[in-house]
């Protein structure tokens, strides 16, 4: 089941095998037969046998690493800290807090300076492994956090209390895309309006907001994606269905509200679409630049905090065997776009972004915002290679 299936051969013994999947498996007769190997965690990526010393191993999964010096019978500890986080957020508080939610884990939050005089709390705000994670801009008490399955809760530090506030509350495992009347990508945004603390959006193919802390929500877009029925199937073979979640498709991807003006938001979906809309949903036009491959991922949209109108595009096709960075810009609100990476640009690797928290100032604002997109590394303070 699942992405990362992997078979070893152990490099001195032609019968010896190893197979990674959620389990670990070992077989010292060619595949007749199975034992099962465990180490420290489950989710098992990837494994690194010594080619002089076939007992000795390394194993990585979703808990860290392991190794092990007697082929798996046994394996070290995972106590040390590693965290894989799939979205990362500050809070108000000083010092502020940083969270994120952990794979195969729960959310976190710590905080940003250690002192002597104080240890530091390290506590989970809601939500579970996949989520974004949206602390509320008025009050550094209360958390919104999402996961896998459609979940998002409202968490108040306060209080210790976990609310669940889904839009459309019905978990789902095992079945396609095509089944689902509400498709929730394993790690849906969770965004807050810049210009309204009390306007929250989230999205499945549709965008949904609420202005009362999520007691209800409201629909305010028809489906913005392509919604091809060849990508809403069964993603899994015949022995197992997989779509576990990760798999379902055409969904809205990444939410950028404008940061100047009321009513604009943008949308990206992960099967290749990007939307606008200037009066808060009422009305949505279809922007993709030209030049966005095919079913390629829209995996973040930045609304310039400069110029009405102007936003950042940053794409990913690399499920196609496209490696290439994609990454566009408008200042039209996508009457017209451009592709800011070039083919002089080194295509060995795809576009990486985080949102940014804070640009520090440059000398004109229109060099600010297309430093926050490079394809090279090493830029201080920001987060886009």
């Amino acid at each position: 089941a699942f992405y990362y299936t992997h078979i070893f051969s152990d490099p001195k013994n032609r019968d010896t095998l190893y197979v990674l999947n959620t389990g670990f498996y070992k077989s010292t007769d060619g595949g007749k037969t199975y034992r099962t190997i465990r180490p420290q965690h489950g989710d098992n990526h990837d494994l690194w046998i010594d080619p002089n010393d076939p007992q000795r191993m390394i194993n990585s999964n979703d808990g860290g690493a392991n190794v092990s010096v007697n082929g798996g019978a046994s394996w070290t500890s995972e106590d040390y800290p590693t965290a894989q986080l799939y979205h990362v957020a500050t809070t108000k508080d000083f010092p502020y807090q940083v969270c994120g939610a952990q794979q195969d884990n729960s959310t976190i939050c710590v905080q940003s300076v250690q002192t002597r005089a104080r240890n530091v709390e390290m506590y989970a705000v809601g939500g579970g492994e996949s989520g974004y994670i949206a602390p509320s801009p008025t009050n550094p008490n209360v958390f919104y956090a999402g996961s896998q399955g459609a979940l998002i809760t409202r968490y108040d530090r306060s209080s210790g209390e976990t609310r669940d506030i889904q839009p459309y509350p019905r978990f789902f495992s095992g079945e396609p895309s095509s089944a689902l009347k509400e498709r929730w990508q394993w790690t849906f945004p969770i965004v807050f309006n810049p210009l309204d603390p009390k306007t929250l959006y989230l999205s499945s193919q549709h965008l949904w907001k609420t202005t009362d802390d999520g007691q209800s929500w409201t629909q305010i877009s028809p489906d913005l994606t392509r919604a091809d029925p060849k990508t809403l199937g069964v993603s899994g073979g015949p022995i197992t269905g997989d779509m576990n979640g990760p798999e379902v498709f055409a969904t809205i991807f990444t939410i950028a509200p404008s940061r100047l003006e009321r009513g604009t938001i943008w949308t990206g979906s992960d099967d290749g679409l990007v939307f606008v809309t200037r009066d808060e949903g009422k009305h949505w036009t279809k922007v993709t630049p030209p030049g966005l491959p095919d079913l390629g991922r829209v995996s973040l949209i930045e609304a310039s905090p400069h110029k009405p109108g102007a936003a950042y595009v940053a794409v990913k096709n690399y499920l196609q065997e496209d490696r290439a960075p994609y990454i566009f810009r408008t200042d039209d609100y996508g009457r017209r776009g451009r592709r800011s990476s070039t083919a002089s640009s080194p295509a060995i690797t795809f576009t990486r972004c985080a949102k940014t928290l804070s640009v520090p100032a440059c000398s004109t604002p229109e060099r600010n915002m297309a430093s926050m997109f490079r394809l090279t590394t090493g830029t201080t303070g920001r987060r886009c290679h």
